[in-house]
Protein backbone atom coordinates (compact mmCIF):
# COMPACT_ATOMS: atom_id res chain seq x y z
CA UNK A 1 0.00 0.00 0.00
CA UNK A 2 2.73 2.67 1.00
CA UNK A 3 4.65 1.44 -2.94
CA UNK A 4 1.04 2.67 -4.45
CA UNK A 5 0.67 5.64 -2.59
CA UNK A 6 4.30 6.66 -3.14
CA UNK A 7 3.55 5.76 -7.16
CA UNK A 8 0.25 8.10 -6.98
CA UNK A 9 2.19 10.87 -4.98
CA UNK A 10 5.23 11.07 -7.78
CA UNK A 11 2.34 10.87 -10.79
CA UNK A 12 0.55 13.88 -8.79
CA UNK A 13 3.74 15.89 -8.66
CA UNK A 14 4.80 15.21 -12.15
CA UNK A 15 1.63 16.39 -13.47
CA UNK A 16 1.51 19.47 -11.07
CA UNK A 17 5.03 20.39 -12.30
CA UNK A 18 3.89 19.48 -15.90
CA UNK A 19 0.59 21.87 -15.84
CA UNK A 20 2.55 24.66 -13.90
CA UNK A 21 5.60 24.75 -16.40
CA UNK A 22 3.35 25.02 -19.47
CA UNK A 23 1.00 27.96 -17.87
CA UNK A 24 3.93 29.72 -17.43
CA UNK A 25 5.47 29.27 -20.83
CA UNK A 26 2.55 31.18 -22.09
CA UNK A 27 3.10 34.85 -23.30
CA UNK A 28 0.40 36.02 -21.10
CA UNK A 29 2.00 34.39 -17.90
CA UNK A 30 5.75 35.19 -18.45
CA UNK A 31 3.71 39.31 -19.19
CA UNK A 32 2.33 38.85 -16.05
CA UNK A 33 5.13 37.23 -14.20
CA UNK A 34 7.32 40.23 -15.48
CA UNK A 35 5.35 42.77 -14.17
CA UNK A 36 5.28 41.71 -10.66
CA UNK A 37 9.00 40.19 -10.64
CA UNK A 38 11.26 42.93 -13.08
CA UNK A 39 10.21 46.37 -13.62
CA UNK A 40 12.83 46.49 -16.45
CA UNK A 41 10.21 44.97 -18.80
CA UNK A 42 7.74 48.04 -18.20
CA UNK A 43 7.11 51.21 -19.50
CA UNK A 44 5.25 53.64 -17.32
CA UNK A 45 1.42 55.39 -18.68
CA UNK A 46 3.00 58.40 -17.41
CA UNK A 47 5.94 58.21 -19.98
CA UNK A 48 3.88 57.79 -23.22
CA UNK A 49 0.90 60.62 -21.81
CA UNK A 50 3.87 62.56 -21.54
CA UNK A 51 5.21 62.05 -25.15
CA UNK A 52 1.75 62.99 -26.58
CA UNK A 53 1.64 66.45 -24.90
CA UNK A 54 2.86 69.28 -27.23
CA UNK A 55 3.82 71.37 -24.74
CA UNK A 56 5.99 69.46 -22.68
CA UNK A 57 9.38 70.92 -22.48
CA UNK A 58 11.65 68.02 -21.70
CA UNK A 59 9.97 66.10 -24.64
CA UNK A 60 13.35 65.02 -26.76
CA UNK A 61 14.63 63.85 -23.14
CA UNK A 62 11.12 61.46 -22.29
CA UNK A 63 11.27 60.39 -26.22
CA UNK A 64 15.36 58.75 -25.35
CA UNK A 65 14.41 57.47 -22.03
CA UNK A 66 11.46 55.45 -23.73
CA UNK A 67 13.90 54.34 -26.63
CA UNK A 68 16.60 53.42 -23.90
CA UNK A 69 14.03 51.66 -22.08
CA UNK A 70 13.15 49.78 -25.01
CA UNK A 71 16.51 49.08 -26.67
CA UNK A 72 17.06 47.14 -22.73
CA UNK A 73 14.14 45.39 -23.22
CA UNK A 74 14.37 43.64 -26.39
CA UNK A 75 18.25 43.20 -25.81
CA UNK A 76 19.27 45.63 -28.41
CA UNK A 77 21.37 47.87 -25.86
CA UNK A 78 24.44 47.87 -29.00
CA UNK A 79 21.88 50.49 -30.55
CA UNK A 80 21.88 52.96 -27.69
CA UNK A 81 24.90 53.94 -28.94
CA UNK A 82 23.08 55.43 -32.04
CA UNK A 83 20.42 57.01 -30.15
CA UNK A 84 19.99 59.85 -31.47
CA UNK A 85 19.60 58.95 -34.55
CA UNK A 86 16.58 56.60 -33.86
CA UNK A 87 13.25 57.42 -34.46
CA UNK A 88 9.97 56.31 -32.63
CA UNK A 89 6.38 56.28 -33.51
CA UNK A 90 3.79 55.07 -31.36
CA UNK A 91 0.08 53.46 -32.07
CA UNK A 92 -2.32 51.60 -30.10
CA UNK A 93 -4.20 48.72 -30.78
CA UNK A 94 -6.38 45.09 -30.06
CA UNK A 95 -3.25 42.66 -31.98
CA UNK A 96 -3.61 40.17 -28.93
CA UNK A 97 -6.99 38.15 -28.30
CA UNK A 98 -8.70 38.37 -25.09
CA UNK A 99 -6.43 41.18 -23.46
CA UNK A 100 -6.58 44.78 -23.09
CA UNK A 101 -5.32 47.48 -25.56
CA UNK A 102 -1.84 47.34 -27.30
CA UNK A 103 0.60 49.89 -27.04
CA UNK A 104 2.79 49.47 -30.37
CA UNK A 105 5.88 51.06 -30.83
CA UNK A 106 7.98 51.14 -34.01
CA UNK A 107 11.78 52.29 -34.01
CA UNK A 108 13.70 53.17 -37.07
CA UNK A 109 17.46 52.01 -35.49
CA UNK A 110 19.20 53.21 -38.80
CA UNK A 111 18.51 53.52 -42.66
CA UNK A 112 18.69 49.38 -42.93
CA UNK A 113 16.96 48.13 -39.57
CA UNK A 114 13.33 48.66 -37.82
CA UNK A 115 11.60 46.96 -35.46
CA UNK A 116 8.04 47.14 -33.64
CA UNK A 117 7.55 46.07 -30.40
CA UNK A 118 4.35 45.27 -28.44
CA UNK A 119 3.70 46.34 -24.80
CA UNK A 120 0.40 44.95 -23.11
CA UNK A 121 -1.63 47.43 -21.18
CA UNK A 122 -1.57 47.05 -17.06
CA UNK A 123 -2.87 49.32 -14.76
CA UNK A 124 -0.34 52.01 -14.86
CA UNK A 125 2.13 50.07 -16.78
CA UNK A 126 2.95 48.68 -20.34
CA UNK A 127 4.27 45.67 -19.96
CA UNK A 128 6.59 44.17 -22.60
CA UNK A 129 4.70 40.88 -24.81
CA UNK A 130 6.56 40.56 -28.02
CA UNK A 131 7.93 42.51 -30.96
CA UNK A 132 8.36 42.12 -34.97
CA UNK A 133 12.27 42.02 -35.60
CA UNK A 134 13.73 42.05 -39.08
CA UNK A 135 12.48 44.98 -40.78
CA UNK A 136 13.39 47.72 -42.86
CA UNK A 137 12.32 50.99 -41.90
CA UNK A 138 8.98 51.88 -40.78
CA UNK A 139 7.32 54.51 -42.54
CA UNK A 140 3.43 54.09 -40.80
CA UNK A 141 1.58 51.47 -38.86
CA UNK A 142 -2.11 50.58 -39.96
CA UNK A 143 -4.50 48.37 -37.51
CA UNK A 144 -6.93 46.49 -40.07
CA UNK A 145 -10.14 44.23 -38.21
CA UNK A 146 -9.14 40.42 -38.73
CA UNK A 147 -11.95 38.79 -40.74
CA UNK A 148 -12.89 36.73 -38.39
CA UNK A 149 -11.78 36.82 -35.13
CA UNK A 150 -12.14 40.23 -32.09
CA UNK A 151 -8.47 41.60 -32.72
CA UNK A 152 -6.30 43.73 -35.28
CA UNK A 153 -4.05 42.53 -37.87
CA UNK A 154 -0.99 45.26 -38.07
CA UNK A 155 0.29 46.42 -41.43
CA UNK A 156 3.61 47.57 -41.43
CA UNK A 157 4.48 50.05 -44.52
CA UNK A 158 8.12 49.97 -44.90
CA UNK A 159 11.08 51.82 -47.40
CA UNK A 160 14.00 50.55 -48.63
CA UNK A 161 15.61 53.58 -50.43
CA UNK A 162 19.34 52.33 -51.81
CA UNK A 163 19.70 55.41 -54.53
CA UNK A 164 23.09 56.37 -52.47
CA UNK A 165 25.53 54.02 -54.12
CA UNK A 166 22.98 51.88 -55.68
CA UNK A 167 20.06 52.70 -57.67
CA UNK A 168 16.56 51.43 -56.01
CA UNK A 169 14.39 51.79 -53.72
CA UNK A 170 10.76 50.11 -52.79
CA UNK A 171 7.93 50.88 -50.56
CA UNK A 172 5.93 47.99 -49.34
CA UNK A 173 3.33 46.88 -46.72
CA UNK A 174 3.67 43.38 -44.49
CA UNK A 175 0.62 42.45 -42.31
CA UNK A 176 1.06 40.11 -39.94
CA UNK A 177 -1.39 37.97 -37.60
CA UNK A 178 -0.72 37.15 -33.61
CA UNK A 179 -1.25 33.12 -33.69
CA UNK A 180 0.09 30.62 -31.54
CA UNK A 181 2.46 32.86 -29.14
CA UNK A 182 4.36 34.83 -32.16
CA UNK A 183 3.29 36.90 -35.31
CA UNK A 184 3.13 35.40 -38.47
CA UNK A 185 3.53 37.30 -42.00
CA UNK A 186 -0.13 36.47 -43.90
CA UNK A 187 0.33 39.43 -47.00
CA UNK A 188 3.13 40.52 -48.62
CA UNK A 189 2.97 43.88 -51.05
CA UNK A 190 4.85 45.85 -52.70
CA UNK A 191 3.51 49.57 -53.15
CA UNK A 192 6.58 51.53 -55.30
CA UNK A 193 9.59 49.72 -56.78
CA UNK A 194 12.06 51.93 -59.03
CA UNK A 195 15.69 50.69 -60.30
CA UNK A 196 18.03 52.25 -62.86
CA UNK A 197 20.40 50.07 -64.28
CA UNK A 198 23.20 49.53 -67.25
CA UNK A 199 22.29 46.41 -69.61
CA UNK A 200 25.65 45.18 -69.60
CA UNK A 201 25.53 44.51 -65.87
CA UNK A 202 22.57 41.39 -67.19
CA UNK A 203 23.90 40.59 -70.25
CA UNK A 204 27.62 41.37 -70.92
CA UNK A 205 27.14 41.75 -74.30
CA UNK A 206 24.79 44.24 -74.01
CA UNK A 207 26.47 47.91 -75.50
CA UNK A 208 28.05 50.22 -72.58
CA UNK A 209 25.56 53.26 -73.30
CA UNK A 210 22.17 50.80 -72.59
CA UNK A 211 20.49 51.94 -69.74
CA UNK A 212 16.84 50.41 -68.43
CA UNK A 213 14.85 51.89 -65.90
CA UNK A 214 11.65 49.37 -64.20
CA UNK A 215 9.29 50.83 -62.42
CA UNK A 216 6.38 48.73 -60.19
CA UNK A 217 3.48 50.54 -58.74
CA UNK A 218 0.22 49.30 -57.14
CA UNK A 219 -2.97 50.46 -55.61
CA UNK A 220 -4.13 48.94 -52.69
CA UNK A 221 -7.91 49.11 -51.51
CA UNK A 222 -8.63 47.35 -48.23
CA UNK A 223 -12.44 46.35 -48.82
CA UNK A 224 -14.21 45.76 -45.15
CA UNK A 225 -17.32 44.34 -46.96
CA UNK A 226 -16.32 41.33 -47.77
CA UNK A 227 -14.97 40.70 -45.22
CA UNK A 228 -11.56 42.08 -45.41
CA UNK A 229 -10.79 41.39 -49.10
CA UNK A 230 -7.88 43.04 -50.46
CA UNK A 231 -7.88 44.73 -53.86
CA UNK A 232 -5.09 45.85 -55.82
CA UNK A 233 -4.01 47.10 -59.03
CA UNK A 234 -0.37 46.99 -60.18
CA UNK A 235 1.38 48.03 -63.40
CA UNK A 236 4.55 47.10 -64.56
CA UNK A 237 6.67 49.64 -66.68
CA UNK A 238 10.25 49.51 -68.57
CA UNK A 239 11.90 52.53 -69.78
CA UNK A 240 15.30 52.56 -71.64
CA UNK A 241 17.82 55.38 -72.36
CA UNK A 242 21.43 55.44 -73.42
CA UNK A 243 24.39 57.65 -72.22
CA UNK A 244 27.98 57.64 -71.21
CA UNK A 245 26.48 58.33 -67.70
CA UNK A 246 24.16 57.81 -65.36
CA UNK A 247 21.06 59.41 -66.84
CA UNK A 248 18.56 61.64 -65.25
CA UNK A 249 15.18 60.26 -64.78
CA UNK A 250 13.52 62.45 -67.35
CA UNK A 251 15.61 60.75 -69.84
CA UNK A 252 14.27 57.55 -69.91
CA UNK A 253 11.46 56.75 -72.32
CA UNK A 254 8.58 54.26 -72.12
CA UNK A 255 9.20 51.08 -73.96
CA UNK A 256 6.60 48.42 -72.40
CA UNK A 257 4.28 48.63 -69.70
CA UNK A 258 1.22 45.73 -68.71
CA UNK A 259 -0.89 45.93 -65.57
CA UNK A 260 -3.19 43.67 -63.77
CA UNK A 261 -5.91 43.37 -60.93
CA UNK A 262 -5.65 41.13 -57.81
CA UNK A 263 -8.31 40.55 -55.25
CA UNK A 264 -6.89 38.68 -51.68
CA UNK A 265 -9.20 37.54 -48.82
CA UNK A 266 -8.88 35.29 -45.58
CA UNK A 267 -8.55 32.26 -45.50
CA UNK A 268 -9.25 30.22 -41.98
CA UNK A 269 -7.97 27.18 -43.11
CA UNK A 270 -4.51 28.66 -44.05
CA UNK A 271 -4.48 31.67 -41.64
CA UNK A 272 -3.31 34.18 -44.53
CA UNK A 273 -4.52 35.70 -47.22
CA UNK A 274 -4.97 33.98 -50.55
CA UNK A 275 -6.18 34.71 -54.11
CA UNK A 276 -7.70 31.32 -54.55
CA UNK A 277 -8.47 27.91 -53.56
CA UNK A 278 -8.13 24.64 -54.73
CA UNK A 279 -9.96 21.90 -52.80
CA UNK A 280 -9.33 18.29 -52.82
CA UNK A 281 -12.84 17.03 -55.00
CA UNK A 282 -10.80 18.68 -58.45
CA UNK A 283 -6.95 18.35 -56.87
CA UNK A 284 -4.54 16.08 -54.90
CA UNK A 285 -5.57 17.73 -51.57
CA UNK A 286 -6.55 21.14 -50.33
CA UNK A 287 -4.52 23.93 -51.67
CA UNK A 288 -4.75 27.99 -51.42
CA UNK A 289 -3.12 29.37 -54.15
CA UNK A 290 -0.87 32.35 -53.08
CA UNK A 291 0.43 34.19 -56.49
CA UNK A 292 0.66 34.10 -59.85
CA UNK A 293 4.19 33.97 -60.41
CA UNK A 294 4.20 35.68 -63.69
CA UNK A 295 2.73 38.91 -62.61
CA UNK A 296 6.17 39.34 -60.07
CA UNK A 297 8.94 41.84 -60.63
CA UNK A 298 10.99 39.32 -62.57
CA UNK A 299 9.40 40.43 -65.43
CA UNK A 300 10.78 43.72 -65.84
CA UNK A 301 13.90 42.21 -66.18
CA UNK A 302 12.73 39.51 -68.90
CA UNK A 303 12.71 36.69 -67.07
CA UNK A 304 9.80 34.32 -67.46
CA UNK A 305 8.17 32.59 -64.30
CA UNK A 306 4.75 30.75 -65.66
CA UNK A 307 3.91 29.04 -62.55
CA UNK A 308 1.10 29.60 -59.32
CA UNK A 309 2.94 29.69 -56.11
CA UNK A 310 0.52 27.28 -54.09
CA UNK A 311 0.28 26.43 -50.78
CA UNK A 312 -0.99 23.45 -48.14
CA UNK A 313 -2.93 23.12 -45.16
CA UNK A 314 0.58 22.13 -43.55
CA UNK A 315 2.53 25.67 -45.10
CA UNK A 316 4.50 23.45 -47.73
CA UNK A 317 4.89 25.54 -51.25
CA UNK A 318 4.57 24.39 -54.41
CA UNK A 319 4.96 25.70 -57.79
CA UNK A 320 2.73 24.65 -59.82
CA UNK A 321 3.38 24.82 -63.69
CA UNK A 322 0.45 27.70 -65.58
CA UNK A 323 0.80 25.64 -68.53
CA UNK A 324 -1.19 22.44 -66.89
CA UNK A 325 -3.28 23.78 -64.14
CA UNK A 326 -3.93 26.94 -66.20
CA UNK A 327 -7.92 26.81 -66.57
CA UNK A 328 -8.49 24.52 -63.35
CA UNK A 329 -6.88 27.45 -61.15
CA UNK A 330 -7.68 30.38 -62.95
CA UNK A 331 -11.89 29.51 -62.17
CA UNK A 332 -11.14 29.51 -58.46
CA UNK A 333 -9.19 32.80 -58.87
CA UNK A 334 -10.85 35.73 -56.70
CA UNK A 335 -12.53 38.75 -59.12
Amino acid sequence: MRKIKFVLSFCLISILFFLTYNFFQSPKAISTFRMYASPTYTIDKSLIKALHEDDTPIKDDIEKKIIISILDIINYDKWIDFLDYIDIEIYYGNLIPNTSQQLIVSLNLSKDLGVTVIFNEIEDKYIFYNKIENLAPIENIKLIKHPTENKDLIVIYQIVDERLGAFFRESFIQIYDYKESSFSLVLEKTLFYEEVFKENWINLEAPDTNWTMVVEETEIDFDYTNPVKINTITSFKKYNTQSKNTPQKNDFLLKEEKSYVRSYYWSDQYNTFIIGELTKDIFISNVAILEDMENMREWLFGITNPYYKISTANKELIYLPKSKFSKLLESTLVD
